[in-house]
């Protein structure tokens, strides 16, 4: 521990925390701090080049400094790491750590960074994925602490989830994992045991609604002889079937804006001199969302999905039956994708990284639409394919989780 000291962060960075210099000149990284505002810190580690601290007080709050309005907060959640925000001032805040990611770690400076639609701060959430206490109640980390807080009520949770968070009791369980589906009010929970657990065991003293499906991590169903748990939700006026372990996005409306943006992105592309009647890949096309709403959208040529989920491309063969579109199983990494005119890749949290980038570069494609949901990732992906022989274009934001940092990124690249 050092010394405290003051500092008036400037922007937020990748992983929320936000930046600023101290007395001598060295970069300083706040946990709990807002752009603008005068706080007083206490380091927590230090070297020679930066030091990392926590707010030990507000000398002079920020503009957009809020009272939390989630009653959660108050008994230590950290399950929304920035509920001191503003939630109207985040997009602006978030437009900023992307920039910062593209030009410290892509290597691109730019202002081509902008937000997209507004979407709802409260009651959000259609999937939350939460830790188990050893009561069997579910909840979501203490800040800086693998501790469970379990939530009276959850702010950004829609109201079939919560309902389902609050009063279920998952004894035996490590985590759990709560979907609903708004087509039709499905609901169900995908069931992790602690370590020597039996699963059997755990499926069945699990305590929830009685509408609500129960499923193992190892996609076992109870009570209903190894029937695969489904729900279904309504995007780009379509319905999709998304299996148990299946990836959706964690809201709708959030879906529906990426697939907007995503579309726009490649309307763009053939602007640039992509070919509409070319092949179109869907790298980590998950259960068909953009591969089906880009041909609603009008492309013309052919479209490979490439998913390595088993269970994924299942709900995508399905989904997509009457789009005329390949499912590929495979990794993209090392799966040969073939040609392509234009390439839409939405890979997990940890990006493309260099094997993907390469199999990518190599379809030839005139561009690539990029689905980041981390900056960081992004700024290293960026790097990548601009060695690959690509270029950063622009980039806009899905605000798909307010009151946190995190970020939803559509970025378009061009050979």
């Amino acid at each position: 521990m050092g010394e405290s000291f003051q500092v008036r962060p400037r922007q937020l960075v990748a992983g929320g925390a936000a930046i600023g210099t101290d007395p001598d000149g060295r970069v300083v990284l706040v946990e709990g701090a807002l752009p603008g505002e005068l706080v007083a810190v206490e380091p927590s580690r230090s070297s020679a080049r930066m030091v990392v601290a926590s707010v030990t007080h507000i000398v002079e709050p920020a503009a957009s400094r809020v009272a939390p309005v989630c009653p959660a907060v108050a008994k230590g959640c950290g399950g929304c790491d920035l509920p001191y925000a503003d939630p109207t001032a985040l997009p602006g805040f978030k437009v900023e750590i992307v920039r910062d990611a593209l030009r410290h770690l892509g290597g691109r400076r730019t202002e081509a960074v902008f937000v997209g639609d507004a979407l709802a701060s409260w009651g959000y959430r259609t999937t939350v994925r939460a830790i188990v206490d050893d009561r069997g109640v579910a909840g979501f980390r203490r800040s800086k602490s693998h501790t469970p807080v379990a939530p009276d009520r959850c702010g950004v949770a829609h109201p079939l989830v919560d309902e389902v968070l609050t009063t279920g009791r998952f004894p035996g369980a490590a985590q759990v994992t709560i979907r609903a589906g708004l087509v039709d009010g499905s609901r169900l929970v995908v069931v992790e045991p602690t370590e020597g657990s039996s699963p059997e065991a755990v499926l069945s003293d699990v305590v929830v609604p009685s509408d609500v499906v129960v499923v193992g991590s190892d996609g076992v169903v109870r009570g209903t002889d190894g029937e695969r748990g489904v729900i279904r939700e309504r995007v780009g006026g379509r319905d999709w079937r998304i299996s148990a372990l299946s990836f959706f996005q964690t809201r709708p409306d959030g879906a529906e804006s990426l697939v907007a943006t995503v579309s726009a992105a490649v309307e763009r592309l053939c602007g640039h001199g992509a070919d509409r009647r070319g092949r179109l890949i869907d790298a980590y096309c998950g259960v068909g969302l953009l591969a089906g709403s880009l041909r609603t959208a009008g492309w013309e040529g052919p479209i490979a999905g490439i998913e390595r989920s088993p269970d994924a491309c299942d709900d995508a063969a399905v989904n997509l039956r009457h789009d005329d579109v390949e499912i590929v199983a495979g990794d993209v990494a090392t799966t040969t994708l073939g040609s392509a005119s234009v390439v839409v890749a939405d890979p997990s949290r940890s990006g493309l990284g260099r094997e993907a980038v390469d199999r990518l570069a190599a379809t030839g494609a005139e561009g690539i639409v990029l689905v980041s949901c981390d900056a960081a990732s992004l700024g290293r992906d960026t790097a990548l394919l601009s060695a690959g022989g690509f270029d950063h274009q622009d980039s806009t934001l899905v605000d798909m989780f307010p009151h946190t940092h995190h970020v939803e990124v559509v970025s378009s690249f061009t050979r």
